[in-house]
């Protein structure tokens, strides 16, 4: 069998925005307060503007209060927040967690990259043509050995299987792929915290098998 090893993937930072947008209703509150403090400071002086200008005093006093309430109803940015628990493997492998934090402001706009990374998303197991899938599940001194063999189509690429379990605290091995043509064979290693033989939840067992065309994600490993 060949073992493949995956890369650690670079992510590059998408640039800032240029301004910060607020809704329509706050900018038209901000240039009519802008507009009423000018004007009123205009006719400050003399008693010909003395009416004008006391009526541009309330009207800007409304205006504050109108954006203090807008401030309380008025719409908020969208918050997202992710927090992803990953592994930086290269001889060995090391957790690591990546906490990301983004404000969306009105209005809202499609963004190229989130449509393009949509539609770049791991295939499911019946779009890519798998038509079949089996794990033979052996115990080993510390856990448990899985060798699983899917049927697709062959890529033309390298291969390579990423595993994972229902069970996050379950340490997974590198898994050892090799191709026998129209079906995949990859074998890896579970060992739960307490290093023995344990009771695996076959539904939960996702594989995702990535070659230099896109990635399959296969869920569940039924018994052969």
């Amino acid at each position: 069998m060949t073992s493949n090893t995956l890369s650690p993937a670079t992510a590059t930072p998408a640039p800032a925005p240029s301004r910060r947008v607020v809704d329509a209703t706050t900018r038209m509150l901000h240039w009519l307060m802008a507009f009423t403090f000018t004007t009123a400071y205009l006719t400050a002086d003399g008693e010909r503007w003395r009416l004008v200008h006391v009526t541009l005093g309330y009207t800007l006093a409304a205006l504050v209060v109108a954006r203090l309430l807008w401030g309380l109803v008025g719409p908020r940015p969208v918050r997202l927040s992710v927090v992803m628990a990953l592994g930086v493997c290269d001889e060995i492998c090391l957790p690591a967690t990546l906490e990301l934090t983004s404000d969306l402001a009105s209005p809202g706009a499609p963004d190229a990259s989130i449509k393009a990374a949509l539609q770049a998303r791991a295939e499911t197991a019946g779009e890519a043509g798998v038509t079949g899938v089996t794990c033979q599940v052996d115990p080993i001194t510390d856990g448990l050995r899985v060798t699983a063999r899917v049927r697709l189509p062959d890529p033309g690429h390298p291969e390579v299987v990423a595993f994972e379990t229902a069970n996050r605290e379950v340490w997974v091995s590198e898994a050892v792929t090799e191709r026998r043509g129209g079906e995949l064979i990859s074998m890896t290693e579970l060992v739960p915290p307490n290093g023995a033989p344990f009771a695996l939840d076959r539904s939960g067992i996702t594989m995702t098998i990535l070659a230099a065309n896109g990635a399959v994600e296969v869920k569940g490993c039924p018994a052969p």
